[in-house]
This record gives structure tokens, C-alpha cells and sequence, in this order.
């Protein structure tokens, strides 16, 4: 349907000028979803990173221990978006967004007007606040790259998180044949999945002659003495280590609407509700759980 989507599946008429901002897996399958529902207006899709959409997963898994290359994390379709009309913007960070005079600031000073919005930045990785230096974190192409580097054999790797992307990690590196240490404030790696499961994984960590430390808050990260991170954890231990990475979870990277009307103080769920109430004046269009729907939300993917 020219200049709207199907009204059979209950989604309102889209304007004619369509800006996805956040280029990974939620963005590029909301430009694509429009064009095979007969979209054919216009569809700026703006991505942060120098690199084509491709999928976030893999970066702790194929991608950091050198099996899959860049190639193989690029996402399906990534390839058509020129072909089917959609104008993708690479190394172009919004900065913020006027929803009333309908316009998304980019890095540069220059706006970017819209129709319609879609805000599918996804997240960003938690900081661990420290006194000294600050551990690596994996979320981009660049963090798995640099994060690639650090593993070699004999360096002595810690890795603060037990949930999924903490454990990735400690097995990617103890496979490059580093010395591993994990340590979580649960009681079990991945222990939102139950004791059994944690259970399992925690032998399986231990298994693989990966020191597993549960129930224990890291304090800080300092320097020591012979040059080598020590990371304080809150039992008066203290790991000595030559990399430290940092899973602890992330959160809604909506920053850059902040001043844009919406509450954000509770992330997503807060922004979702704020954003219905503005739906009426059809300046934003979301995709909140994989469909269309009418008004602005936040696509709440890891893209």
C-alpha cells in the first residue's frame, strides 16, 4: 500500500518519510518490513558504526574467538537496502530529537527530518565504576576486536559477570589459553534460568579449569604494584589480573532523547508509556514487539 502499511493488521498510515535511527538487527528489519509491506516512501536508516547492519550475538561467541569473520555477522538483506530504496547513513550518531518540529540532530550539527521515527539504538553495556582502570567491555564490532587482542595464552583474564555474555567470555578466552577467573553477586552463572542450570554451567566452567567465584561484589579495580590490575572484591579478596572485561548487564541507550519530552527514568517500559500518550500526533512509529504499531516506542533489542 503506497505511503502506509496493510490496515488489515491493524497499523495506522506511516507518513512518507521514514527515519530509523539504530542499525543493527531491530532497525535494519523495521526498513526492510516496510518495504515488503508496500512502504515506498522514504527510509533514512542511521547507524552509529562504520560497518553494514550486521548481528550482535555472534561478537562474543564466532566473532571473538576468530571463527566467524566480519562477512559472517553481516545481516541478511544488508546487501538490498540500496537496491530497495533505503538510504543508509553509517557513522552518523543522532545526538537528539525533536519530536514536535519532527527533526533528529545528528553528530554534526545537521538535522534530519521525519515523517516518522523508529528509535531502535538498543543497549548499552553497564560501567563498572573504579578508582583505576576501566575494564573492556563487548558490544560492537570494535570492542570484539579489542577485547580479540588482549587474549593470549598464559595472560591472566578476569571477567566480572555470570550471565550469558560473562561466560562466553570466560570460555573464548580461556580457549586463546589464558588464565580465566569469573566472579558474579549471584549465587550461580546464569542463575536467572534456575540452580540446575547454574549448576550445570558452573561445572562446566570449573571443567575447563576456569576459577568460578559466586556470591561476591567487586569493590574496585586499581593498579598494582608491579603494574598488573587487581580487582577488590567485597570479601577482601583481591584477583590480580593483565585483562579485565566487564558483563554486568546494559541498559536502554536512549540518552540522546533526553529533552525530547519522554520520560526515561525507567528506560524502555517508561518511554513505551510516555510515547502512547503522544500517539495522536503521529510524529513517531515504533516496532514494540515486532510489529507496527501506532505511535513511538523503542525498539528493544541488543541493535
Amino acid at each position: 500500500m503506497p505511503g502506509g502499511c496493510d490496515p488489515r493488521r491493524g497499523v495506522r498510515r506511516v507518513s512518507d518519510d521514514v527515519v530509523i535511527v539504530g542499525a543493527c538487527l531491530a532497525g535494519t528489519s523495521t526498513a526492510l518490513e516496510l518495504r515488503s509491506h508496500g512502504f515506498d516512501g522514504a527510509i533514512t536508516l542511521v547507524g552509529e558504526e562504520p560497518h553494514a547492519p550486521y548481528d550482535r550475538p555472534p561478537l562474543s561467541k564466532q566473532f571473538l574467538t576468530g571463527g566467524w569473520d566480519e562477512q559472517r555477522i553481516l545481516l541478511p538483506g544488508h546487501d538490498r537496502l540500496a537496491e530497495l530504496g533505503i538510504e543508509f547513513r553509517p557513522n552518523t550518531v543522532a545526538v537528539g530529537a525533536d519530536l514536535d518540529g519532527r527533526a533528529v540532530t545528528l553528530h554534526d550539527g545537521s538535522e534530519l527530518p521525519f515523517g516518522d521515527l523508529v528509535v531502535a539504538t538498543g543497549v548499552a553495556p553497564r560501567r563498572l565504576p573504579a578508582s583505576g582502570p576501566v575494564p573492556l567491555t563487548l558490544r560492537s564490532i570494535a570492542d570484539a576486536r579489542r577485547v580479540a587482542a588482549e587474549l593470549r595464552p598464559g595472560r591472566r583474564v578476569v571477567v566480572i559477570g555470570t550471565g550469558f555474555m560473562g561466560t562466553e567470555l570466560a570460555w573464548a578466552a580461556r580457549a586463546a589459553g589464558c588464565e580465566v577467573a569469573v566472579v558474579g553477586v549471584d549465587p550461580a552463572p546464569l542463575s536467572a534460568l534456575g540452580p540446575e542450570v547454574g549448576a550445570v554451567i558452573g561445572r562446566a566452567l570449573t571443567g575447563s579449569e576456569i576459577a568460578l567465584i559466586n556470591a561476591v561484589g567487586v569493590t574496585d579495580i586499581r593498579v598494582g604494584a608491579r603494574g598488573e590490575q587487581e580487582v577488590l572484591l567485597d570479601d577482601g579478596a583481591v584477583l590480580r589480573a593483565d585483562v579485565v572485561v566487564a558483563a554486568i548487564g546494559s541498559r536502554p541507550q536512549v540518552d540522546w532523547l533526553r529533552g525530547a519530552g519522554l520520560d526515561l527514568s525507567d528506560g524502555l517500559g517508561a518511554m513505551r508509556d510516555a510515547v502512547r500518550r503522544r500517539a495522536s500526533t503521529g510524529s513517531v512509529t515504533s516496532r514494540a514487539g515486532g510489529t507496527p504499531v501506532s505511535g513511538a516506542a523503542c525498539a528493544s533489542s541488543t541493535g
